[in-house]
């Protein structure tokens, strides 16, 4: 075996990617790529980590979830979502 995993993912953006999911109210992946006419596979290859989130998907995700980009990729709030925060 080479060492290199099988996954090209990272596990951390993944788990963002679900949390967006379900707090949009999306029960099940499947509902999601289903409601926004994303190749299913494709979407939980991105949500599992077997698949990295490219930016364009990132961007698409985000609007489909009412997130950010940012958030989805990095863990961060883009600057319009901080304005007014004390």
């Amino acid at each position: 075996m080479s060492g290199r995993s099988r996954y090209s993912g990272d596990p951390a953006k993944a788990a963002r990617l679900h949390a967006a999911r379900v707090a949009a109210g999306f029960a099940t992946a499947r509902e999601a790529a289903q409601k926004f006419g994303w190749s299913e596979p494709r979407y939980r290859s991105n949500e599992s980590a077997a698949r990295a989130i490219s930016p364009v998907a990132a961007r698409k995700y985000a609007q489909a979830f009412g997130t950010s980009p940012e958030w989805l990729l990095e863990g961060r709030s883009p600057e319009w979502m901080l304005q007014g925060r004390d």
